[in-house]
């Protein structure tokens, strides 16, 4: 029964007059020592990682990620490229000045300009991602020069 607080100090078993919640509520309120409670109950109550679940990769440290970074362009530049297909934005013409893109195995992508074919670019999957993703962000916009309505002047 409710004391003078008006809290359920009863512990025990369910009474005929209770209802269900009345005694989910008394027993969320009754610690988890009380002689009913099993050992197994409140195993599962604590979250375990679950068998075959990812644990947390380690935090690179600056030295380890510049090594990182120093080997992936090794390797990207240790790619004979000679053979790739070079792709210009439609609608240019191949007497034009243009840039070119080829798409590099594992994401990675080379550009060059038209004019210095022999100058090649390579950028990683993860470089060239924040590249488009920046273009098309506004991050590249070149502000017009004072006076001038169009980009500014190199």
């Amino acid at each position: 029964m409710a004391g003078r607080g008006g809290s359920d100090v009863r512990k025990g078993p369910l009474t005929m007059a209770e209802t269900q919640d009345q005694q989910a509520a008394r027993d969320a309120r009754q610690p988890e020592t009380r002689p009913d409670a099993r050992p197994e109950a409140r195993r599962e109550e604590q979250p375990e990682t679950p068998a075959g679940a990812p644990k947390e990769t380690p935090v690179e440290t600056p030295e380890e990620m510049k090594a990182r970074k120093e080997r992936e362009k090794d390797e990207l530049y240790a790619l004979d490229i000679s053979g790739v297909e070079w792709h210009s934005a439609p609608g240019t013409e191949q007497h034009e000045e243009r840039v070119e893109i080829a798409h590099l195995p594992g994401g990675a992508v080379a550009m060059r300009s038209s004019l210095e074919p022999g100058t090649v670019l390579r950028y990683t999957e993860a470089e060239w991602t924040a590249f488009v993703l920046g273009a098309r962000d506004g991050e590249f916009d070149l502000e017009p020069a004072p006076g001038r309505t169009g980009p500014a002047a190199p």
